[in-house]
């Protein structure tokens, strides 16, 4: 996609894991995650006249869930520092409430901020730094 500068556009990408994971109170779909397919991003979008070296302002108007449902996941295959403590999948359903809140059945009573972020958002590097970048 190509866009002049001050040109607004609507993006729309899957969840964090490609709807892969259901609304149930099992754990099986961690268990079958294909981890490939986690945190899908959408673009590239080009900036007509931008230069590589240029500073690029990203004003987001507006940043909302599609789905309304949300995850918080222990996935043992990805690990961390704690994967010791939780060596099981574990997985909690989050209903969001507008974009004000979010509630479980899995933890009754309470409730968290819903706060939609974008995820990642970067500028590709020129194709000289990109050339360098792999030969190192």
């Amino acid at each position: 996609m190509e866009l002049e500068p001050g040109e607004q556009v609507i993006l729309e990408t899957p969840g964090y894991d490609d709807y892969q994971l259901m609304d149930n109170d099992g754990v099986d779909d961690i268990k079958t995650m294909d981890l490939s397919r986690v945190h899908l991003l959408a673009g590239p979008v080009k900036v007509r006249e931008a230069e590589p070296g240029d500073l690029l302002v990203v004003d987001l108007l507006e940043v909302s869930p599609l789905s309304g449902i949300g995850y918080s996941c222990v996935i043992p295959e990805i690990g961390g520092i704690l994967k010791d403590v939780f060596p099981k999948a574990f997985k909690s359903v989050w209903y969001m409430r507008g974009n004000v809140y979010a509630e479980s059945r899995h933890i009754p009573g309470v409730r968290i901020p819903a706060l939609p972020h974008p995820g990642v958002m970067g500028v590709a590097p020129s194709p000289e730094l990109l050339r360098l970048w792999n030969e190192r």
